[in-house]
């Protein structure tokens, strides 16, 4: 199966049609070489139980085809991917040290290329440069947001895979709400939680209560936050930078809204040794690893604000220590320039597009 990068909805069109089981195109070379990979030896494994979805075939993802810094990859409103960093680095040396596990259910999709689960695993085979990777297919009755994110949680609360958790729920509850599939009500949200997602089997709602604080999690995040925040680490900030503005990490700085202080000084030491060694202004690029756009925004002004200080408090240390008499004006030029921000904020964001956020309509 390859995907169709032109369509935003991540559609997948097969280009192996599975038709004969023993066909030699169910066999492909496994994981880091190890071994081979059989879609017939799949068929023994106890499917996936999703809502409204029935279990179709076997098929191949051609790994090649698909572009990593698509949406559909990003567990956006399924996965709270704080981290994200750690789950892709397990399964990336997982499968470097054991090819693949056959005896593991494979990642699901349905019949339009929509991913239903297994997003993780497949970019880290393609981090690792594999070329195809055996995924289950599955018909749907329902195709909603709401039926997508339900079932990716509802895949998230099996083994092998990293359990879904309680970020995870509120998050999937909040991108409900904001795209109106999910009423903002105490009994919907319990309604949703316990019959359509059933994290009772993740949580036993008599020890703690940890249904009920995730429901109260969900209804007060959703009556701040108007939408969600695409979450990224500083690699795949650095990476999204140089693929989609073809600039080499020497080109640009790469600021953390959600630590304004710590990465502004650490921008600031860059423009200070471009001011000595006398290069070219230096560019400022924004990302944030928060989950809340008001606190991402607020980030973005602090970050800007603070840079700006260390440049005139620079001045203000010079200026203090000229001879009486003698005044200088601090300059309009600065040797730097806050470049953009990457395009994180779900729906004010073109999250899937390639250019840079101007800071004054973030």
């Amino acid at each position: 199966m390859k995907l169709n990068k032109k369509a935003n909805t991540g559609a997948i069109t097969s280009i192996i049609n599975i038709v004969n089981p023993d066909d030699d195109l169910n066999i492909r070379t496994g994981f880091n070489n190890k071994g081979t990979i059989d879609l017939k030896d799949l068929t023994r494994l106890k499917k996936i139980v999703f809502k409204d979805a029935e279990f179709s075939h076997f098929d191949w993802l051609e790994l090649e085809s698909i572009d990593l810094n698509t949406s559909d990859l990003k567990n956006i409103g399924i996965r709270d991917n704080k981290d994200l960093q750690a789950r892709l680095d397990s399964f990336r040396v997982s499968f470097r040290r054991f090819g693949y596990d056959s005896a593991e259910f494979p990642p699901c999709m349905d019949t339009d290329g929509i991913l239903l689960e297994g997003r993780t695993r497949i970019e880290a085979a393609i981090l690792n440069r594999e070329i195809y990777m055996p995924v289950a297919v599955y018909t749907r009755s329902d195709t909603s947001v709401r039926n997508t994110v339900t079932n990716g949680l509802r895949a998230n609360q099996k083994k092998p895979t990293y359990n879904a958790t309680f970020n995870d729920y509120v998050v999937a509850g909040v991108n409900l709400i904001s795209k109106n599939e999910l009423k903002a009500t105490s009994a919907d949200v319990d309604n949703w939680l316990n019959h359509e997602v059933k994290a009772g089997e993740v949580y036993d709602n008599s020890i703690n209560g940890m249904i009920t604080k995730i429901r109260k999690a969900i209804l007060k995040q959703a009556e701040t936050d108007e939408e969600l925040v695409m979450y990224m680490t500083k690699s795949q900030a650095e990476k999204w930078i140089t693929t989609n503005l073809g600039l080499a990490k020497a080109d640009f700085v790469l600021v953390n809204m959600d630590d304004n202080e710590t990465y502004a000084e650490r921008a600031w030491r860059r423009v200070r040794d471009a001011l000595k060694n006398d290069r070219d202004p230096v560019n400022l690029i924004f990302y944030t690893t928060a989950n809340s756009p008001s606190i991402a925004r607020a980030g973005l002004k602090k970050s800007m604000e603070y840079i700006e200080n260390l440049y005139l408090d620079s001045w203000e240390v010079v200026i203090s220590q000229l001879p009486q008499g003698i005044s200088l004006t601090i300059p309009e030029y600065r040797p730097f320039i806050f470049l953009g921000a990457i395009p994180q904020l779900v729906e004010s964001h073109n999250i899937d597009g390639v250019n840079l956020v101007p800071v004054d309509k973030y």
